[in-house]
């Protein structure tokens, strides 16, 4: 048996995911698209590795001759709490330093 739980904390929208094999969480982390002529921000499940430390999932279908991500799938991104369109999401700033465990 399995439930979800979301929760949207201010900053980043949480999943739960409780299974029979324990409790998996994911974080949306919000990726700039760099080439759109608008803001453009692509929400993609991460996972938390260290306080403010997320590393991106791969993202099935990614094609970045499309769509560039400021920061491909798989990255180990810095993440803050920026303002995006009256709401505050926690947005992918900078590739984190290599020292990072994985």
């Amino acid at each position: 048996m399995s439930a979800v739980q979301v929760s949207n904390m201010g900053l980043a929208v949480e999943i739960s995911l409780e299974t029979d094999l324990g409790v998996m969480v994911m974080t949306i982390v919000f990726v700039a698209l760099p080439d759109e002529l608008v803001d453009v921000w692509r929400p993609v499940n991460a996972k938390m590795i260290a306080p403010g430390i997320y590393r991106l999932d791969e993202f099935l279908g990614y094609e970045p001759t499309l769509e560039r991500w400021e920061f491909p799938p798989g990255s180990t991104v810095r993440c803050e709490s920026r303002p995006v369109t009256g709401r505050t999401l926690l947005v992918a700033v900078s590739l984190a330093e290599s020292g990072v465990a994985p």
